[in-house]
This record gives C-alpha cells, sequence and structure tokens, in this order.
C-alpha cells in the first residue's frame, strides 16, 4: 500500500496537466472544468491528512458534516490557487507539519508554492537576503523572489537597519512579488557581465627609460 507521501507525489502530477491551461480567456465550460479540478485538489488533500494525521483528522472533523463544511470554507479560501498548488501545499504541510494545519497554515504552504520552485518563508527569505554575500547577483538564491525582494528593499537598508525596521519593509516588497510570481510572472536574476581582462602591451625600451627619467624628476635624483 503507498503511503501519504507517495500518494501526494502521484496526485500532484496528475494534477499537473489539468494546472497548465489558465482560466482567464477560457469560457463557461474552462471555469467549471477549473471549479472540478479544484474541488478534486480540495478533496485529494483531505484524504492525504486523513491518512497523515490519523487521529488528529477525525478529533477536527468527527462526522462527514464537519468535512464538507470544511472543504466548502477551504475551496473559498484556497481558489485563487491552482490546483497544483494546493497539492503541493499539501505535500509541504506533510512533510512539516507535526500536526495537522488550519486554513491560515495552508495558505501559507500554498503561496510557497510558485513557479521556479517553491517560495520561502518571510522570514527565511530576509534571513537569507541579509546573509547573501556580495556580489549578489552571483548568489545561488533559493528563489529569484527572494533577490528581488531585497533589490527592492536595498541593500543599504537589509545591511544596517535592525530587523524590526528592515523587516517589514521587506515583507511587504516580498509579498506583493510572491502576487506575481503566482500570478505567472517569470523572475530571473541577471548576472553581471564579466569584464574583459586588458594585458597591457609592454613598454618599449625607450618608453621605459623615458619612465624612469620622470620618475627620478619626481623624486628629486638628477
Amino acid at each position: 500500500m503507498k503511503d501519504s507521501k507517495d500518494l501526494t507525489e502521484q496526485a500532484v502530477r496528475e494534477a499537473a496537466p489539468r494546472c497548465s491551461n489558465s482560466p482567464t480567456a477560457a469560457g463557461q465550460a474552462d471555469q467549471a472544468a477549473n471549479k472540478e479540478s479544484l474541488i478534486d485538489a480540495i478533496n485529494q488533500t483531505f484524504t492525504l491528512f486523513q491518512l497523515n494525521y490519523h487521529n488528529q483528522f477525525f478529533s477536527a472533523f468527527p462526522d462527514q458534516q464537519d468535512q464538507d463544511f470544511t472543504k466548502k470554507l477551504w475551496l473559498e479560501s484556497l481558489g485563487k490557487f491552482t490546483p497544483q498548488q494546493i497539492l503541493q501545499g499539501a505535500k509541504a504541510a506533510i512533510e512539516q507539519c507535526e500536526y495537522l494545519p488550519n486554513l491560515h497554515r495552508m495558505i501559507q504552504l500554498c503561496q510557497q508554492q510558485g513557479p521556479g520552485g517553491a517560495l520561502p518563508s518571510a522570514h527565511d527569505a530576509y534571513v537569507e537576503a541579509c546573509n547573501a554575500p556580495t556580489p549578489k547577483a552571483t548568489y545561488r538564491w533559493s528563489h529569484p523572489a527572494v533577490y528581488h525582494a531585497a533589490l527592492e528593499t536595498g541593500w543599504y537598508v537589509l545591511g544596517n537597519e535592525v530587523e524590526r525596521k528592515a523587516f517589514p519593509l521587506f515583507e511587504k516588497n516580498y509579498q506583493e512579488i510572491c502576487q506575481r510570481v503566482l500570478a505567472g510572472e517569470k523572475l530571473v536574476v541577471e548576472a553581471p557581465e564579466l569584464l574583459e581582462e586588458k594585458t597591457a602591451e609592454p613598454l618599449s625600451k625607450a618608453e621605459s627609460r623615458e619612465r624612469v627619467a620622470e620618475l627620478k624628476e619626481l623624486l628629486g635624483n638628477h
């Protein structure tokens, strides 16, 4: 029998094709299909949580009516995410959370699932930005969103201001950039162009003598 992690991986893979089509320009049929995919993702999430948090799950949802009511609430709150992001969030919950996650925690986990890899939490991103070595553009960032949020906040602020002042600024920028990522924007970190080293041409004997004479004159050695 497959364990919950295997089932989660399978669910995410199966959801991926359904997530590839954006509902923005779709008609009513596509919107209905998208809602069905979201409902399916919520149902699979609850099944996975039941398997992984067995006693906690049945303590939180003692009967089917409780489950159905909570699923409806989760569908309304998680509807801004794709089915794949929801299932990736469920996978992250199983791997990271000892206890059954509530809706607030699930929203946070879904927010971290975006193109280019999982988005770190705002505070983890802040710590990474503060500790990143120079040159910043060549550092291997956990996600490009962290670099761009740091760039927007300012390296001087991150390096000199105390956390209670710098973190709120960074968090605001980071959350805005994360929303752009979740909306489909692809971010890149452009490495600076390497300057070509120019090899100086050796001086001729005459130029060398002239240079030595100039130095002697400057030093007062006539």
